[in-house]
């Protein structure tokens, strides 16, 4: 299973990339534009930089 997390910026919307998500089956996580508490990334980050 593929999924494609994504958050409506410009090049996720596009008409391109809707066609290959349709064409592909990709499951399509939305999420919120900037939630840096729903970031994994931000976590593992804030505890490097301590």
């Amino acid at each position: 299973d593929l999924h494609f997390q994504q958050n409506n910026t410009k090049g996720h919307a596009s008409a391109f990339t809707k066609s290959v998500i349709k064409t592909t089956g990709l499951r399509v996580i939305k999420w919120p534009p900037y939630s840096p508490d729903l970031s994994p990334i931000e976590t593992i980050w804030n505890n490097i930089k301590d």
